[in-house]
């Protein structure tokens, strides 16, 4: 893997990874179902907040 054979790689993967939990949950918890607009689960991003054990915003 391209990420893997770069100097600080795998700490890019991991923050990939970290950022997808991120926005996978906010789409979850805003009810998003596939197929439906996002524009809509995005009316809630200013009333949300997602937070886990790091507490990195999702935006950092």
């Amino acid at each position: 893997m391209f990420l893997r054979s770069r100097p600080g790689g795998l700490a890019n993967e991991s923050k990939t990874q970290e950022v997808n939990m991120k926005i996978n949950r906010f789409l979850a918890l805003s009810g998003y179902l596939e197929g439906a607009l996002l524009s809509d689960v995005l009316l809630w991003k200013s009333h949300m907040e997602v937070h886990d054990s790091s507490s990195t915003p999702l935006t950092s």
